[in-house]
């Protein structure tokens, strides 16, 4: 790996491809397509500072970082989840058996950080413009420095500077559509926790509290927190004061399985906005992950939109592209168009939708469906408690502090 400061740095670097932005989407591109491809990846972080993002790799990540040859090191550096329990109304719902591995994601980046082959080209610095044609794309460094690429692969997140420079705009659906809490946890002296791991949903509509999910990592318990709330809202900035009387308030039922814990590390938050782009499709340049569409935290399909955007890219398209002249429109176009990609970025936007209003709307026919959703998980844990052979029936081992 070379990583070229300022004063190491040749005025012109010349590669295959450039990666903007090495958060988790930079980070894997460059990792997978590093491979057998000349790649070089600019970002203005080294080391990467703490953010708050996803926590947990589950569902169809799982087989995705499997498909990239990526799953085994992150596992090592995460911690299986293999029993949850889901409770609501100070009563547990269900126990259910599952596979999710709990991981901060600072953690999970550097650990992608450190699967880059040492082939890929390391540039850290700022990125203040890019100039893109049918055939040669140049991004330009703050210090002088340039890069001529083939292909631009942008993944710099929500940031929209580089974007608008390109010529792609924002497509705003919701704005503050999420609002996102999220802390380390310990019990108190001589206490445990009771559950291997919990959900526990709102218990009212008026608080536009979706749940809380708390699991293990490597050095504790992680607990994630996801509302629909103005991120100026009272109770936010009270939060900060006071987490545990907080979250009893517009959780009351959660003192049945959580009565006493510290706070043992930063509270943070992230507010989300609902969009996609349009104007995208432009010669020598594809964005992925947020910076193409977010998604909703509450659905944790953040991280598998942007590992399908590279799984998509590493197993169809950039063999072809790389391997004639130009990359032109007719090139990029099949990327946005590619029937995986239409399939997860719809299924993201479709679940952002259904999860505020499953939290929020007060109609009697979303009444009707959250009392369905209820009795179903109902019946399920009272089905899995008359069946000693069901996994899930087994007592939930507590959760050392």
């Amino acid at each position: 790996m070379i990583d070229q400061g300022a004063s190491k740095a040749e005025p012109v670097t010349r590669t295959d491809i450039v990666i903007i932005g090495g958060g988790m989407a930079g980070s894997t591109a460059a990792a997978v397509f590093g491979r057998d491809r000349n790649v070089v990846l600019v970002d203005q972080h080294s080391p990467y500072p703490p953010v708050f993002a996803a926590d947990k790799i589950a569902g169809d990540q799982i087989g995705l970082l499997k498909a990239l040859d990526l799953f085994e090191p992150m596992i090592a550096a995460a911690t299986l989840v293999s029993r949850v329990v889901n409770a609501q109304f100070g009563k547990m719902i269900e126990r259910r058996v599952i596979e999710e591995y709990g991981i901060h994601y600072q953690t999970m980046v550097e650990t992608m950080r450190a699967q880059i082959p040492e082939r890929v080209g390391r540039l850290t610095g700022h990125v203040t413009d890019i100039e893109l044609s049918d055939d040669l794309q140049r991004v330009n460094l703050s210090d002088g420095r340039e890069v001529e690429a083939r292909l631009v692969v942008l993944a710099t997140g929500f940031n929209d500077v580089l974007r608008t420079k390109i010529g792609v705009t924002r497509r705003l659906l919701k704005e503050n559509h999420s609002l996102s809490i999220g802390f380390d946890m310990t019990a108190k002296p001589g206490s445990a926790f009771a559950f291997p791991s919990l959900t526990y949903y709102g218990d009212r509509i008026a608080d536009a509290v979706d749940y809380i999910s708390i699991f293990p990592v490597r050095d504790g318990m992680r607990a994630n927190l996801f509302a629909y709330r103005d991120p100026q809202d009272n109770w936010v900035r009270e939060f900060r004061r006071d987490p545990q009387g907080s979250l009893y308030a517009v959780m009351p039922g959660l003192r049945a399985f959580l009565s006493d814990f510290e706070i043992s590390g930063p509270i943070q938050s992230r507010n989300v906005d609902l969009y996609t782009i349009e104007n995208h499709v432009t010669p020598g340049v594809v964005l992925i992950g947020d910076a193409s569409q977010t998604s909703c935290p509450a659905l944790g399909t953040g991280l598998s939109h942007l590992l399908t955007d590279i799984e998509r890219l590493h197993a169809i398209h950039l063999g072809a592209w790389l391997a004639s002249s130009g990359m032109g429109v007719k090139k990029i176009v099949q990327f946005y168009a590619d029937p995986a990609k239409l399939a997860v970025d719809a299924r993201a936007l479709h679940g952002a939708h259904y999860r505020r209003a499953v939290s929020t709307q007060t109609s009697w026919r979303w009444e009707l469906h959250r009392r369905q959703v209820y009795w179903r998980r109902r019946l399920h844990g009272l089905i899995q408690r008359a069946n000693p052979f069901d996994p899930a029936h087994l007592s939930a081992v507590p959760q050392q502090s």
